[in-house]
């Protein structure tokens, strides 16, 4: 009896169970299917996946972020970035200037570091896993760079400068007496003190009279091509005059091209004549330094992978000078067409109207030339029928036109029969 009470129990429990499942689903299914929230008066709003909150990076300076400038990694862009840098200035977006070159506590600093390009627009400082960085901006003339990183919820922003080794080569005498003597008359020593443009006028055939630092404005490889490489699509490149010497030429041609073809100069004596000598590829190659105006310079290559080659270097001062006179030439030239325009279309009206009142007076004249002539053929017409009706009146009236004789009518119908 007892059994059978907790069976009875047991049954009525699963099945109240299983009624309630069964009217949880049917209210599932009804809420499902229902059109009800067509009548809702009140409008959700969710927000998307792509509306949360995320970093952005923008070009723009004035913009909390920095922005990211695209580099692909190749030999062209780490000529131009990996090497030597002087740092300037660091600071970050919430413009925490921690480092400024130009701050009168910081002037006495110097800090250099290397520059490795790892990736698409990334280096590494000093070969450190922990200090790799974003380039935000590489000067197509390769002479400045900003780096950032972000770090403690802001971002850090490095600007530099590329850093050129001073250096003051003097002249030796392969003669050890010589070298002696000028030990001991203290010429040696006094050259040594002498300011850099005092030594550096000593040169021959080329006038370097003070230190430089250039970037590469035009090349011409006549081996690969007629045309004058500008702008910083077709090339790139820097170098430096110091102590009258040549160092740390970098220079790219045709970027981006099957043609494309870099060089490369840690440092290369400048003699007399402007003439020097580096290695190129393990063979020594020879080259000449000549004037370019004030403020630029033109290397030629005699020899080598670039022979023939010639190429412009000017400083960065002239750099902008030479842009913004072409900016501004092409800007006059487009004015000068469009001023143009509207005196070319008024002589074409004028010429137009010329000829219309050429052909005008043309027509006249032909059309009074044809009335003169219709006039002349009628009146010739007129004097012609005149002189038939003459005759006829004369012969039906007695009067021989031909013979001037008068005659009766009688006998002229009698001829005429």
């Amino acid at each position: 009896m007892q059994w059978l009470k907790s069976s009875t129990k047991f049954m009525m429990t699963v099945l109240l169970l299983g009624s309630v499942v069964v009217v949880g689903g049917t209210l599932r299914d009804y809420h499902f299917n229902s059109n009800e929230f067509m009548l809702d008066n009140e409008i959700k709003v969710s927000r998307r996946l792509d509306d949360q909150p995320f970093k952005r990076i923008v070009a723009s300076a004035e913009r909390e972020l920095p922005a990211a400038q695209y580099l692909p990694l190749n030999d062209s862009n780490k000529l131009r970035v990996d090497g030597k840098w002087e740092i300037i200035k660091i600071h970050n977006t919430t413009k925490e200037v921690l480092f400024d070159i130009t701050r009168v506590e910081d002037k006495q600093m110097k800090i250099i570091v290397e520059l490795q390009m790892i990736g698409t627009s990334l280096v590494r400082i000093d070969g450190d896993k922990g200090l790799e960085f974003d380039i935000s901006l590489l000067h197509e003339s390769g002479k400045t760079i900003a780096l950032f990183r972000s770090i403690d919820g802001t971002y850090e922003v490095i600007e530099a400068r590329r850093f050129v080794e001073k250096k003051t080569v003097l002249a030796q005498s392969d003669k050890s007496a010589e070298k002696k003597l000028m030990e001991e008359s203290g010429f040696e020593d006094n050259r040594a003190q002498l300011a850099p443009q005092q030594m550096i006028s000593q040169k021959q055939g080329v006038q370097i009279d003070q230190d430089f630092e250039l970037v590469l404005e035009r090349a011409l490889d006549p081996n690969a091509s007629k045309e004058v490489l500008r702008g910083s699509d077709a090339l790139a490149g820097s170098a430096s005059l110091s102590g009258g010497n040549i160092e740390n030429l970098k220079v790219v041609l045709f970027r981006g091209t099957d043609k494309e073809k870099s060089l490369e100069i840690g440092f290369a004596q400048v003699n007399d004549g402007g003439q020097f000598n580096f290695e190129d590829g393990g063979e020594v190659v020879s080259g000449i330094l000549t004037n370019n105006g004030r403020e630029g310079f033109r290397i030629r290559i005699a020899t080598g992978s670039f022979a023939g080659a010639m190429l412009n270097f000017v400083t960065e001062a002239e750099f902008e000078k030479i842009r913004e006179l072409e900016e501004k030439a092409a800007f006059d030239k487009l004015a000068q067409q469009e001023e143009y325009v509207e005196p070319i279309e008024e002589l074409a009206t004028e010429v137009s109207q010329e000829d219309e009142s050429v052909g005008r007076e043309k027509y006249d004249a032909y059309e009074q030339e044809q009335l003169e002539k219709q006039e002349a053929e009628a009146e010739e017409k007129e004097v012609i029928e005149t002189e038939e009706e003459m005759a006829h009146k004369a012969q039906t009236s007695g009067f021989n036109f031909m013979s001037g004789k008068p005659q009766s009518p009688a006998r002229s119908i009698a001829s005429e029969k």
